[in-house]
């Protein structure tokens, strides 16, 4: 997962031409697309795979090469069936790494897109150790007007400090305006945990730094917790999928 631009991906190995996967858009009713994007790894003894969106014709992508993240983009071929916006990876061979596939809809006027880029039950530390192709190509590509950064309760239970947590955010900010200069970042403080030990001095301490980081930079900085109430109390009103994770209500309220 190294040049994922998020962590995740999926890897096919030894493949014998019969393998075949997809995307399943179709259910979506309410997405609509010009283009899609394909995120794949390049690599020596790379193999190959057809890609389409369904029933369009057959585009063929090989993945041999010096090892790096690439990107391929294909328009979308409306023909008139019902289950045509599944994008579709097929006829397999060999050794291939995909990473994930944008929807782009040129049409559009108005509006905002948006991308999550996490690991689940990931940290930071993990996306820094990630090669720094694969945030700034997905950057440029979506030509992102301001990212919203709300990460840290997994490096503070995995022992990070908060000197180390900054260290990486620093550096995770800098990869981004790297690739866009004018870039807004948002920085978010995430809210209590419960059933967790991410509580007391190293929450302390990590808002604080934080917090300071922030003001330092000039950054937009929220605190969640203030301006929605602790996740105790979402919890008690029905807001929480779980002890630590909002539910679509959590996350309306949240978005509010």
């Amino acid at each position: 997962r190294r040049f994922s631009p998020d962590g995740k991906g999926a890897t096919i190995t030894g493949a014998d031409g019969s393998q075949s996967y997809y995307w399943n858009t179709t259910s979506a009713t309410l997405v609509r697309y010009t283009k899609y994007r394909l995120y794949y790894l390049q690599q020596v003894g790379g193999g190959t795979f057809n890609l389409r969106n369904r029933g369009a014709t057959l585009n063929a992508v090989n993945t041999l090469g010096t090892l790096g993240l690439q990107t391929v983009e294909f328009n979308f071929v409306d023909n008139g069936n019902a289950l045509n916006k599944d994008i579709r990876v097929e006829d397999v061979t060999g050794n291939v790494t995909i990473y994930g596939v944008e929807l782009i809809d040129e049409l559009a006027t108005s509006g905002f897109t948006y991308d999550v880029a996490a690991i689940a039950g990931g940290a930071l530390s993990e996306l820094m150790a990630l090669d720094t192709s694969g945030i700034t190509t997905l950057a440029t590509n979506r030509a992102y007007d301001t990212v919203v950064i709300n990460i840290g309760t997994n490096d503070s239970t995995q022992g990070r400090t908060a000197a180390q947590f900054i260290a990486d955010l620093t550096a995770y900010k800098a990869r981004l305006v790297a690739a866009l200069p004018n870039i807004s970042v948002v920085i978010v403080t995430p809210n209590n945990m419960q059933f967790t030990n991410f509580t007391g001095s190293t929450r302390a301490l990590y808002e604080d730094a934080r917090r300071a980081y922030a003001r330092a930079n000039n950054l937009m900085y929220i605190d969640l917790p203030s301006e929605v109430g602790n996740f105790n109390y979402l919890y008690s009103l029905g807001y929480m999928r779980d002890g630590t994770h909002p539910n679509i209500l959590g996350q309306d309220k949240i978005g509010l």
